[in-house]
């Protein structure tokens, strides 16, 4: 397993995400092995999360997550192969319940795709370096999304349009 993390959000950035996200169930696709951001996020007030990711140290994560939380709120941790089948169950018909993000997606286009399919009608964010964005979304139409605070590599936010 590689442990290799490339989203880096400072803490106003990661309070800004859960107030954007409100109520929503924050989805991370791609979250990594450890779900680093989700751990951040959680720190910052979030309360339901689900990650889903090919190479999650499922354990290890659930047991970080559920120690930050105390035990309350919401946890899904999933294997990527499940991503459409049980995302979709979980959100059933009302799936803007969720805010989706896709941080830094490393030119996987599969990944790409099945995370602007799986999230339906619900809200999708890129967060990816200015230089991916062509090779990441190709003719995919986004807006940009403005959030309060920074990351290390100083990645754009931008809201994929369906």
């Amino acid at each position: 397993k590689s442990k290799m993390r490339f989203f880096k959000p400072n803490k106003e950035l990661c309070e800004s995400i859960v107030e954007y996200a409100g109520d929503r169930i924050i989805v991370d696709v791609g979250c990594g092995t450890e779900a680093e951001l989700l751990q951040a996020l959680v720190i910052a007030g979030a309360k339901k999360i689900i990650g889903i990711d090919m190479f999650l140290d499922y354990h290890k994560s659930y047991s970080i997550l559920r120690d930050l939380t105390n035990g309350e709120g919401s946890i899904h941790l999933f294997p990527e192969e499940i991503l459409q089948c049980h995302i979709a169950k979980m959100l059933g018909s009302t799936p803007d319940r969720a805010l989706f993000l896709l941080c830094r997606p490393c030119h996987h286009s599969d990944l790409i795709d099945g995370a602007i399919f799986v999230s339906g009608s619900a809200e999708l964010l890129y967060i990816g370096l200015p230089k991916n964005i062509e090779q990441d979304l190709g003719g995919v139409d986004y807006e940009p999304v403005t959030l309060a605070g920074t990351s290390e590599d100083g990645e754009v936010i931008l809201k994929i349009k369906k």
